[in-house]
């Protein structure tokens, strides 16, 4: 009998921490409003995106961040604004919505970008980060770092208005002949 008092006690007491567990495991998240990253009211279900989950911001919805942040994979169809803080993105980064660096930091891990959507730079730094190959999407940045090992390959042209940081990996340029613009 206190066998099985002992499970229903062990049983019961998962039923009471399973709906915490799930809230802390929700994904993926989809912006519902304009606001701030880490505000429940930004986003669907409870809580904000953080590393491991998968954000959508909708189009017509603007979020900006107010503290450092994280996500797996991350489609833009609205407008971001990073403004002075961190955003690292651990997997895929798309969609076709709007991108302001500010003056943040952008760490994308993405090994081929799908983001068709506009990108201010600012005076941020995007940090292609990924620990293996990577792809660096034409566009004019302020400041890249390239890190994480393996082979970073331009996919077209890029202009840099500040640094180009290079820690212990290949830059491929040689393939197509892209040009790095330095201002």
């Amino acid at each position: 009998w206190f066998g099985r008092s002992r499970v229903a006690f062990v049983c019961i007491g998962l039923l009471f921490l399973s709906p915490g567990l799930l809230l802390m495991a929700q994904s993926p998240y989809t912006s519902i409003a304009s606001g701030a990253w880490n505000d429940d009211a930004t986003w669907s279900g409870a809580g904000f995106p953080v590393a491991g989950n998968t954000a959508t911001i909708s189009a017509g919805h603007t979020v900006t961040l107010t503290a450092d942040a994280a996500c797996s994979n991350l489609a833009i169809n609205g407008s971001l604004d990073i403004a002075a803080f961190t955003l690292t993105v651990s997997n895929n980064l798309s969609g076709n919505g709007s991108f302001n660096g500010g003056s943040g930091t952008f760490n994308i891990a993405d090994d081929n970008i799908t983001f068709t959507g506009s990108f201010t730079c600012g005076t941020s730094t995007v940090n292609f980060n990924r620990n293996g190959n990577q792809f660096i999407p034409p566009t004019t940045f302020y400041t890249v770092t390239i890190s994480g090992g393996s082979m970073k390959t331009l996919s077209g042209s890029i202009t840099l208005n500040g640094n180009l940081n290079i820690n212990n990996v290949t830059l491929d340029v040689s393939g197509s002949n892209h040009g790095i613009t330095i201002q």
